[in-house]
């Protein structure tokens, strides 16, 4: 997953998109793609 494939995404969502870029040991990088005006809904996750 690179920005430019998430940008493209993004443009027919309705609601925030959120991809892995990179992991490894012990992290994990997302990416987090909003339009003006989205808001991120309540959340969990699991560690």
């Amino acid at each position: 997953m690179t920005i430019k494939e998430l940008k493209e995404e993004l443009e027919s969502s309705d609601n925030p998109v959120a991809k892995s870029l990179h992991h490894g040991s012990g992290y994990k990088i997302l990416l987090i793609g909003f339009k003006k005006g989205m808001i991120l809904k309540d959340h969990s996750h699991e560690l």
